[in-house]
């Protein structure tokens, strides 16, 4: 008597109905798991595509060191604490941040925040204020 009451019962099967998946729920979870799968810490290394000597296009005083993990701008260490890497429509983006959300604003204002390897091979780096692209040096 008790298994008929909470299977037949109306509320139970309301209740299994909202357990399955729905067109407005998968989409979310996808894009939620994509973000997980592609969050790695600072001493993961970045995409081997942006890994290496860049110097900017307008300045070439301006450059742009990938080595491993670590991102040297402008002669100066980029320090961040976790980086996101998506690959879509065929551009490479790499999304800097920090875990210490209360520090976030001046973060982004010191640093780079972002890289872009474009489907064309062009390689921008940016954050808040700026936006500059990047080359390999002629040597």
């Amino acid at each position: 008597m008790t298994t008929n009451l909470l299977l037949g019962s109306r509320s139970a099967r309301r209740r299994r109905s909202t357990l399955r998946p729905n067109s407005s729920t998968i989409p979310s979870i996808f894009t939620e798991l994509e973000a997980r799968v592609n969050r790695f810490r600072r001493a993961d290394p970045l995409p081997k595509q942006m890994q290496g000597h860049w110097v900017g296009v307008d300045d070439p005083a301006s450059e742009l060191i990938v080595d491993g993990g670590e991102i040297i701008c402008f002669g100066t260490i980029v320090n961040y604490d976790h980086k996101e890497v998506v690959q879509k429509d065929g551009a490479l983006t790499v999304s800097l941040g920090i875990d210490d959300d209360s520090k976030l604003d001046a973060f982004q204002r010191a640093n780079i925040t972002g890289l872009v390897l474009t489907p064309e091979g062009q390689f921008h780096a940016y954050n808040v204020k700026f936006a500059l692209q990047f080359v390999r040096p002629v040597s």
